[in-house]
Formats: C-alpha cells, sequence, structure tokens
C-alpha cells in the first residue's frame, strides 16, 4: 500500500505498508519507531497498492 505521507503525493508516496489481510499492514512508522502490525482500513491517506506478480521468468 502507497500512503499519502508528510510531503508525498500521488507521484511520490511517502509511506508504505505490506497488507497481511482484510484490514492490516506491517508498517515501519518512521525512523527509530520499531516496525509494526496496524490496520491500514482506518486510514484516509491511501493513495494506490499493487499486488507483487507470480508469473515466473527464466
Amino acid at each position: 500500500m502507497f500512503f499519502q505521507g508528510f510531503d508525498g503525493g500521488p507521484n511520490r508516496p511517502g509511506h508504505v505498508g505490506l497488507v497481511l489481510d482484510a484490514h492490516h499492514m506491517i508498517e515501519a512508522p518512521r525512523t527509530g519507531l520499531r516496525v509494526r502490525i496496524s490496520r491500514y482500513t482506518e486510514r484516509e491517506d491511501i493513495i494506490g497498492y499493487g499486488r507483487p506478480s507470480s508469473t515466473r521468468t527464466s
């Protein structure tokens, strides 16, 4: 997931998280804080998301 963040926008996200399930993500809130599991469904600053491709290449 990509979030607007402090100085980010649609073309330059300011924060990212890895989705775990329908409501939670893993994130590192900022430098110096521990990585944590948090809810992303309550956030209003989501600007995009993507899924890695499962296609293998040789």
